[in-house]
């Protein structure tokens, strides 16, 4: 039921099949849509596996799960600074001062 509601409801609300990247939407799309957002949200492979109620996990992560480029400086932004030794309790100096070097402005050059 849920499938012919999703094939309906676009014609009712006069949004095209197809976009001009040549994306589709139909029932599919929807779960890479959830799946991919539960990605984005951090939820673990194979949570979202389960919730997609998937055999397998590379299913999950290679058909369904749509990152991109924002998606992975996202992570990479989210990561902890190092720190010089176990349990310091301040990041290196040097961690520091490239930190605070990358808010000034840079120098022109001529």
């Amino acid at each position: 039921m849920a499938a012919k509601m999703v094939r309906r409801d676009p014609v009712a609300a006069k949004v095209p099949y197809e976009d001009d990247a040549g994306r589709v939407f139909h029932f599919h799309a929807l779960r890479g849509q959830f799946i991919t957002s539960l990605g984005r949200a951090g939820v673990p492979l194979g949570t979202a596996q389960k919730l997609a109620r998937h055999k397998d996990p590379k299913l999950t992560a290679n058909v369904y799960t749509h990152l991109g480029h924002v998606d992975l400086v996202a992570a990479v932004e989210n990561l902890p600074l190092p720190f010089c030794a176990p349990l310091a309790p301040t990041p290196c100096a040097s961690m520091r001062s490239t930190a605070e070097a990358a808010k000034r402005p840079m120098a022109k050059t001529t």
